[in-house]
């Protein structure tokens, strides 16, 4: 079987159309792609607000950790601040003390009598 007549018959018969719907392809492939590229760039869009969510939860935690971080550092400090303050009124002989130690010791009483005399 031939399909060259049949395709020529084809052709003359409904060469109009065929040409026509080549047109109607040339017109419509911009608004096609234009709306491709629409939905690609709404897509790109909606990955960056998901990542800027994710960074903006991440420095949320980070910011929150840091605070916490923060607090516990000043409880410790006040802790170990308190416990000092007890070492140091609770060394009655400096002779268990070497001379480095026991200057040490006076200059922290001196600071803290200092200290606590004019705000009392």
């Amino acid at each position: 079987m031939n399909l060259v007549p049949f395709s020529i018959i084809l052709l003359r018969a409904y060469w109009k159309l065929i040409v026509a719907t080549l047109v109607g392809m040339a017109l419509c492939y911009p608004v096609a792609s234009c709306s491709g590229r629409r939905s690609a760039f709404n897509a790109q869009s909606a990955k960056i607000i998901a990542a800027s969510a994710k960074v903006t939860v991440a420095s949320a935690k980070a910011e929150q950790a840091a605070i916490l971080a923060d607090m516990a550092r000043s409880v410790n400090t006040a802790k170990e601040a308190d416990e000092l303050r007890e070492v140091i009124d609770n060394v009655k002989s400096e002779a268990v003390a070497g001379p480095a130690v026991s200057a040490v010791l006076r200059e922290l009483r001196q600071r803290r009598s200092g200290a606590a005399r004019p705000g009392s």
